[in-house]
């Protein structure tokens, strides 16, 4: 049997994981690559331009990034040939970017490995994994979809058209994605809608705004868990909402 090799889309999942019997390696991809700049002429240049984000707008928090996220990153590419790599993300946006970011990075694998998604019981929803309880993953690693190598190509390919912002190739390839991704297509046009045309603010802000002049009143906790309910296909967390609702709500 194939050394078994699993990446994740957060230590929550990893937390899991460790109540199972599931055996072999794990990395986490501890990113938010759907926030904040994404540019760089190969791996190590967009890790430096993340880490100068986060050390502006998060207080100093590159070096953290450089100690702890990227090391992640790098156990992965070094995964052996001849591995099975089980990529265990959800469709909202937030996991997809992350996704077509490590199939980016793991491009050089394709050949010599077999690459799985692992995603959670669809009755989930938009809570993926965080809906579910490792009792659950034995269960849904042993369903998990094979991705033949053009499909692991379309999926680097994805990551390419993200990091240069050209939304209608980004589109093209989400059509070629489903099947098996069944909402990349929706998830996607999501991403699209954050760039307003017309408008002042993207989908997002608009929900914000709609949401804020519902509920004047309510305090960003309760706003964030509205806009959760109803914008789930993000994945945004706390911080990145809180980065919108002061935008819009300024007061």
């Amino acid at each position: 049997m194939s050394s078994q090799v699993h990446i994740l889309n957060g230590d929550a999942l990893k937390e899991m994981l460790q109540h199972t019997h599931i055996e072999g390696p794990v990395w986490v991809a501890r990113e938010c690559l759907i926030e904040g700049p994404v540019k760089g002429d190969g791996p190590a240049a967009i890790w430096n331009t993340r880490a100068h984000y986060l050390d502006a707008h998060y207080g100093n928090e590159g070096e953290t990034y450089l100690e702890k996220v990227v090391p992640e990153f790098q156990g992965m590419m070094n995964t052996p040939e001849g591995s099975d790599i089980n990529l265990w993300f959800e469709e909202d946006l937030f996991c997809q970017a992350n996704l077509w970011f490590c199939m980016y990075l793991l491009e050089g694998k394709f050949d010599s490995c077999q690459f799985f998604w692992v995603r959670p019981n669809p009755t989930s929803g938009w809570y993926g994994f965080g809906g579910m309880k490792p009792q659950d993953l034995p269960a849904q690693l042993s369903e998990r979809i094979p991705l033949p190598p053009h499909t692991c190509k379309k999926l680097t390919e994805a990551w390419t058209y993200f990091q240069q912002h050209d939304l209608a190739a980004l589109q093209s390839t989400a059509d070629q994605l489903n099947p098996p991704f069944g909402q990349v297509q929706e998830v996607v046009k999501a991403h699209v809608d954050r760039f307003p045309t017309d408008e002042k603010w993207g989908k997002p802000e608009q929900l914000l705004v709609q949401l804020i002049e519902e509920n004047p009143q309510g305090s960003f906790g309760e706003i964030f868990r509205a806009f959760n309910q109803q914008a789930g296909i993000y994945g945004f967390g706390d911080s990145q909402v809180k980065k919108m609702y002061d935008r819009v709500n300024p007061n």
